[in-house]
């Protein structure tokens, strides 16, 4: 589904396709990683997520500095976000954020 996806809305957008099998359970035999894992494999320089816990992993393990916490959902609205993260409700203020984080503000 996802990568269908991305094909049909994101046409040559991505280079690939990261999974992290987060939500597969101990007994299905797959390899899983965490976010902060493939971001450090990857290199990435932001990581945009729902999940509190994913955006501590970016920071700990992939020493990222720019978290932008999504939305606010009933698994993420109490959450205290550690230094280096923000919270966007919205998309219009998630690509503010990341633009912002792009000029180096």
């Amino acid at each position: 589904m996802t990568k269908r996806m991305l094909d049909n809305h994101f046409t040559d957008c991505f280079s690939s396709v990261e999974h992290t099998n987060f939500y597969a359970s101990a007994s299905d035999q797959i390899f899983k990683r965490s976010k902060g894992e493939v971001c450090r494999k990857i290199g990435a320089n932001i990581l945009i997520d729902d999940y509190v816990l994913h955006g501590e992993s970016v920071i700990s393990e992939a020493a990222l500095k720019n978290v932008v916490v999504f939305g606010d959902y009933p698994w993420n609205k109490n959450d205290i976000l550690l230094p280096g993260m923000v919270r966007c409700f919205d998309w219009q203020s998630t690509i503010r954020e990341v633009e912002r984080i792009a000029s180096g503000e």
